[in-house]
């Protein structure tokens, strides 16, 4: 994926309603990997959480913002 399509997925899309700025820090760390790492995170998240939908609305946006 594109920097820039990678950085509005990561602010567009409801699972992860990043900041542009936090979007593009995860980018620019680690060569990637900070990004994986994220995404790792979010989709444990999701999973345990997956039966409290008020939760599970914020666990995109708390992972970014270790």
């Amino acid at each position: 994926m594109l920097s820039d399509d990678c950085v509005r997925t990561l602010v567009d899309n409801s699972d992860y309603n990043l900041t542009s700025k936090d979007a593009s820090t995860l980018l620019s760390l680690d060569d990637g990997e900070r990004l994986d790492y994220y995404y790792d995170v979010v989709e444990h998240l999701q999973t345990a959480f997956a039966n409290q939908p008020d939760i599970l609305a914020r666990v995109g946006k708390a992972a970014g913002n270790w």
